[in-house]
Parts: C-alpha cells; structure tokens; sequence
C-alpha cells in the first residue's frame, strides 16, 4: 500500500515525540515523518554521523531480515536509535515486542503502525538469542536451531513467556529454512 502522509500517527509525531528525537523508519515513511515532526531525527535524511558508508548497508538491511541480529543493534546503537516505527505486521516488531527490557510499545493513533522506544541501548546486545539470529541471517539454519531450542528449554523452566515466544519464532524460521 501507498503510504499517506495524512495517517494520524505522522501528525500525533510533532507534539507526541520528545525534542530531537531519533526516529528508524522504513525510507517510505521517512519523508512522512520529516514533514509532519520537524524536531525528529530521521535517518537517511537528517543526523548523518562519520562511518555512514558503512553503517548504510546495514541500516538497509534492517527492516529486511526477519530477525534483531547483531547489524540490527549495531544500527540501532550507532545511530542512538530513539524510537522504531514499524508496519504493524513486520517481523521485526514481533521479536521487540518479546524484549520488554530493551523496547517499549509506545501507544499512537492508527492501526498501520507500531511505535517501539528504545529503552536501553547497552544491554541490547547481551542478549542470548543474538548470535542464533546472526546465524539465522546468514543463512545457518541447522547450526542456529541448537541455541534456539536450549533458549526454549531453558524458557519453558523459568516460565519466561518472552523468551519462549523468541524461541519459537527464531526455531520456526531455521526449520522453514
């Protein structure tokens, strides 16, 4: 579908976002988001930092893959990532959405969007399922499934309802791949 710049969430930005805040969004809403919340950064277009040119193709890559592997945080580090809008139904949202401690779904008007604050940067990394992911993103299917069901396990006895989800979802990927 197009994307309209008219969408209520391009407008709720303006006053709803902190002052300078740094916003990752797909490049189709980026001019939306541009126009409609002049004090946000947006990446690709304001904010531009050294090492850019190696950072970009990363940054391309991260509403593409299926996963928040290693790049992913690397983007959302580098660029001190504020906020992530995201269609409502990208993968990606999915797995933040199961890391209550790293994200935080911000409520926005409209049904064509999730809004994710990063809540902290330093800590994204530690995560345990990361190196399954960048094994995943590469194309490791076999060798990223061990980790994934040692995470399930591991979930299943704690009773930890987000890493559970986050195993499922990164086992049922290396199967189907």
């Amino acid at each position: 579908e197009e994307v309209s710049c008219s969408d209520l969430v391009f407008a709720w930005m303006d006053e709803g976002l902190p002052a300078q805040s740094t916003v990752l969004a797909p490049e189709a809403e980026n001019s939306c988001i541009m126009a409609r919340a002049s004090s946000a950064d947006v990446l690709n277009y304001r904010g531009q930092k050294p090492g850019r040119a190696w950072y970009k193709p990363l940054l391309q890559r991260f509403f593409a893959g299926p996963t928040l592997d290693g790049d992913a945080i690397q983007v959302l580090q580098y660029y001190e990532v504020d906020y992530v809008m995201l269609p409502t139904d990208d993968q990606i949202g999915e797995q933040m959405k199961h890391r209550p401690e790293s994200f935080t779904r911000v409520e926005i008007p409209g049904d064509r969007y999730v809004l994710y604050e990063v809540e902290e940067k330093s800590n994204l990394e530690s995560d345990p399922l990361i190196p399954a992911n960048d094994q995943l993103a590469a194309g490791e299917f076999e060798a990223s499934a061990s980790p994934y069901e040692q995470t399930l396990e591991e979930a299943r006895q704690a009773g930890d309802e987000g890493a559970l989800a986050l195993a499922y979802l990164g086992l049922g990927q290396s199967y189907t791949g």
